[in-house]
């Protein structure tokens, strides 16, 4: 019987931990697998492609491991590469270490017969074209069969902003990752006051800039930094039902300090999906909408070292929205409204932090796949429509048995699925669906040929 094919569209963490968890299951070389992305190797994402060593984990290594079953394997690696054994679980350490870690742990994990039956493309995936039960992928290369498709395309970037203003889009950055080309003179308006904004904000720190720095958010608030937490417990189950009776339960026991805050939050952090799964759709666009930015801020906190950077910085800090950017005698005037009022800037740059579009897909795959019916949008405009099994829903709503999605793309039906340790366990689950998915085809196959035969 012919060996089976797997598509994985992303060359990013997610793609890497997949990969991981076939070959700890065993199951790599009876597959010919071919992962498909723009980065330029397995791992190395977005998130962990950086080769700015001020750009920090927004976790401590000693949260990091790839493998569930061995959480310090990220620590004995750190200290193999010469890094002094210390206290881990509080050392924030360059991101750039993680794809060399990845990197290093998809070798070791692979034996040399796996590895000549994975192939990466490096290369953007257009789309989707179904063929019998398998598929046909588009992507920049050409196109490349398989029998089974994982969706691992990360969060994807902002939603562009030069087409919404009279401005000069030359002076836009709308791809906030890399060193920006700002010259250290020029005044910079960054949309986004997230961890985006703040590596930013240290890309552009890091040549001796001396331009002024303005960050700007609907709330105007930072990421909270990271301090040792308390030991705290979960709230009391059964929880509360709706946004607003758990907002008021865990201001009532999330307690008063920075400390306690993230003891709490790491505390609550195994519960968020059976919690977001419990509210209804209007429950969940609710939440989206007024608890948002305060649900990034404590849980998606910034190192310390990466905070007294920005807070060294002397950068401005603004709430409110960019409703108007016009080009002016070669500069950008720009105009922000909050609560009302309505105060005016002129800058030299825009940086578009703003972080993954809610309410759209990802990029133009998922795009194309909900416009061809092959998937649908999330439940409250987030990610694709999964079931229980990560499988893709198509617009009937019917799941397909061989096209999955890893890590963010599922988020609209897990919630809490953008970090590594959630994402490794979600692969440990699919690569065992993806072996009873392959085993059913094989034995369809064999059915066939007997009747064949008779």
């Amino acid at each position: 019987m012919s060996r089976r094919s797997i598509v994985i569209c992303g060359n990013g963490a997610s793609a890497a931990l997949l990969l991981c968890a076939l070959a700890r299951r065993g199951e790599g070389s009876k597959f010919e697998v071919t992962v498909i992305g723009t980065g330029p190797r397995l791992g190395a994402g977005i998130a962990y492609a950086t080769g700015n060593p001020n750009h920090l984990l927004n976790v401590p290594a000693g949260r990091m491991s790839a493998d569930p079953l061995e959480p310090q394997d990220f620590e004995k690696f750190l200290a193999a590469r010469g890094n002094k054994a210390g206290d881990f679980a509080q050392r924030f350490v360059a991101r750039g270490f993680y794809s060399d870690y990845l990197d290093q742990t998809l070798k070791s994990l692979l034996p040399k017969d796996m590895q000549k039956h994975v192939r990466h493309v490096r290369a953007q995936v257009h789309g989707l074209i179904r063929v019998g039960l398998g598929w046909t992928v588009l992507h920049g290369e050409g196109s490349t069969n398989a029998d089974l498709v994982v969706l691992a395309t990360g969060l994807g970037g902002p939603a562009p902003i030069a087409g919404r203003y009279s401005a000069d889009a030359a002076r836009i950055i709308e791809i906030p990752w890399g060193e920006p080309q700002v010259d250290t003179k020029e005044d910079v308006l960054v949309l986004g006051t997230g961890l985006t904004a703040m590596d930013t904000v240290i890309s552009l720190m890091d040549p001796g800039h001396t331009g002024q720095i303005t960050l700007l958010s609907r709330h105007g608030m930072l990421p909270a930094t990271h301090v040792p937490p308390a030991k705290r417990e979960a709230l009391a189950q059964p929880f509360p039902r709706g946004p607003g009776a758990l907002l008021r339960a865990i201001k009532k026991e999330a307690g008063a300090t920075p400390e306690e805050w993230q003891g709490f939050m790491d505390a609550m952090r195994p519960h968020w999906p059976e919690i977001w799964d419990g509210f209804d759709a209007r429950e969940k666009s609710r939440a989206l909408r007024h608890g948002l930015s305060h649900w990034n801020r404590h849980r998606h906190r910034v190192a310390p070292a990466g905070a007294a950077r920005v807070q060294d910085a002397g950068v401005t800090i603004m709430a409110g929205r960019l409703t108007a950017l016009t080009l002016k005698e070669q500069r950008l005037a720009a105009t922000v409204t909050h609560k009302g009022k309505t105060q005016n800037l002129t800058v030299d740059r825009v940086i578009n932090c703003t972080g993954p579009a809610l309410n759209k897909g990802h990029d133009a795959l998922m795009e194309n796949l909900i416009a061809s019916r092959q998937a649908r949008i999330g439940p409250a405009g987030l990610g694709l429509d999964v079931d229980d099994r990560n499988r893709v829903t198509d617009s009937d709503g019917l799941a397909q048995p061989s096209l999955f999605a890893l890590g963010a793309p599922t988020r609209g039906r897990w919630w809490e699925i953008t970090a590594i340790p959630e994402i490794s366990r979600q692969a440990m689950d699919i690569a065992g669906h993806i072996r009873a998915q392959f085993s059913l085809m094989d034995a369809a196959t064999r059915l066939e040929r007997k009747g064949a035969k008779a």
